[in-house]
């Protein structure tokens, strides 16, 4: 489905199935079109999820048509992802590395920031959190200012 002047943000939409590193996966797609200049700017948003997996997305990839992106796609964000079972059943993210790039004024596109998460082994999903892990302590007589209510006081 592409878009129409009267549906110009089609999806999210299945399109199909396509093996990532051994995984079978659902490749799911998004479009969305806004004005770009003297045009539209259309870009595009495709994940591969893993239904094995608890449907844990292993590859994401977004493409843009138009404005300064020109009449042919351009890729402009893409990243895969490790998966691990933290728990039977419970899958999640163990590593995500992702790219973005850019457009320079003479329309040619380049790597931005290349970033790589990984989470350690201990790193826990759906786990217990008990009070001290959450508790901050902060020194007697310390200034605090509360944004919220826009109160200022001391701790004791």
């Amino acid at each position: 489905m592409l878009p129409t002047p009267d549906n110009p943000n089609p999806g999210p939409y299945v399109l199909g199935r396509q093996a990532v590193n051994g995984e079978d996966c659902l490749v799911v797609e998004s479009v969305r079109t806004a004005p770009a200049g003297n045009g539209t700017q259309t870009e595009y948003y495709r994940f591969w999820l893993a239904p094995q997996k608890g449907f844990s997305v292993v590859k994401a990839e977004a493409k843009a048509r138009g404005g300064v992106f020109g009449e042919g796609e351009t890729v402009i964000a893409q990243g895969e992802a490790q998966l691990r079972e933290y728990a039977d059943g419970l899958w999640g993210i163990s590593q995500v590395q992702q790219e973005q790039y850019m457009v320079d004024d003479s329309g040619r596109r380049y790597l931005n920031t290349r970033t790589i998460t990984s989470f350690s082994k201990d790193y826990a999903i759906n786990a217990s959190v008990t009070d001290e892990m959450l508790a901050v302590a902060l020194p007697s007589a310390t200034q605090v200012h509360n944004e919220l209510i826009d109160a200022a006081y001391s701790v004791p």
